[in-house]
């Protein structure tokens, strides 16, 4: 026969392993869920949307025609010599040109002084 005092341990051990199993259940789906995903607990869909972009970011930039830091970097770094030799030759060409359209008006002034 049971006393009371052995349902009252009884329901203690009975609850007690309760909690112990529903923990266990818990920590297991957050070991299954979160490690090595590195996915936030408060901001799931965030997360998810960050690692979905890391794993595709080669083929999103392939696909879409974008250009890497690196590689622009390298672009630049090929380019802008080249284009400060463009721009002195630009001004030096401008020189030229107001230097050759003053000797043209010179010889228009002389071709209308013959004429005349």
């Amino acid at each position: 026969m049971m006393y009371p005092d052995d349902a009252i341990v009884s329901i203690t051990v009975v609850a007690y392993l309760l909690a112990i199993v529903v923990l266990a259940l818990f920590f297991y789906w957050m070991y299954r869920t979160f490690v090595g995903q590195n996915t936030s607990v408060l901001n799931p869909v965030e997360s998810n949307v960050d690692r979905y972009l890391d794993m595709r970011f080669e083929k999103l930039i392939d696909e879409w025609g974008l250009v890497t830091g690196s590689r622009l970097k390298g672009f630049k770094n090929q380019v802008n010599p080249r284009m400060n030799g463009d721009v002195e030759r630009v001004e030096k060409l401008k020189d030229y040109r107001s230097k050759l359209n003053k000797k043209l008006d010179g010889l228009d002034k002389k071709v209308t002084a013959l004429e005349k």
